[in-house]
């Protein structure tokens, strides 16, 4: 446990009104107890096996988001327990989330995630198709859209980070005026994550350098 990082990220997620999020993929539950026992309780997965495994390990009040790459064959896993769902790539996902959702009615907190940076690496709804995508997923009721989610682009230069999370402001704002209730923000890792506070992030998710 990195226990001086930790209490930085948490004091600075205190300044700017954000909520903290330990990404525990390949870690072990023995190292999330660590920040368990420190007081967190919101963690993240990129894979489903492994949040499922983990889940039986730790103590149930442990809140979990989902921030990989969701297949539909693995969304009714996930469906009974998950806090939010924040990597919405697709309205094929949506509409599974929604089904598996409605069977044990269940109202599930989504973000909805765009590919703002333009990278083929990465999945996400195109920023020019906000309107048409809020459209369909407001007709969907056992999904709560809280906001959207952003991953920074794959670079070292800062003002394009920025200018990538600024836009995701812009989008969430564009957003709210379809969906009120959208006012998440959830963008910035461990390489970015001051940047993405300072450009109004209300989630960070953080991994690496914690561990």
């Amino acid at each position: 446990m990195n226990k001086e990082t930790y209490e930085s990220i948490r004091t600075l997620c205190n300044r700017y009104n954000a909520e903290l999020v330990v990404v525990s993929k390949y870690r072990s539950a023995e190292q999330l107890s660590e920040y368990y026992q420190s007081g967190q309780r919101l963690f993240a997965e990129n894979r489903v096996q492994e949040m499922t495994e983990k889940r039986t390990r730790l103590p149930e009040d442990i809140r979990w988001h989902m921030i990989g790459h969701l297949q539909t064959n693995k969304v009714r896993d996930i469906i009974p327990f998950i806090e939010m769902i924040e990597s919405v790539h697709s309205i094929k996902l949506a509409k599974e989330i929604e089904k598996q959702a409605a069977k044990i009615q269940r109202e599930i907190p989504v973000l909805l995630q765009f590919n703002i940076a333009a990278e083929q690496s990465k999945s996400g709804f195109d920023p020019a198709d906000w309107k048409q995508v809020a459209e369909t997923v407001s007709s969907f009721s056992h999904l709560n859209v809280k906001g959207i989610m952003v991953i920074g682009p794959h670079t070292e230069d800062t003002e394009h980070i920025r200018s990538v999370f600024h836009e995701g402001k812009i989008l969430l704002s564009k957003l709210q005026t379809m969906i009120p209730s959208a006012t998440e923000l959830s963008m910035g890792m461990s390489s970015d994550y001051t940047i993405a506070l300072e450009e109004g992030a209300t989630i960070i998710r953080i991994g690496s350098i914690l561990f």
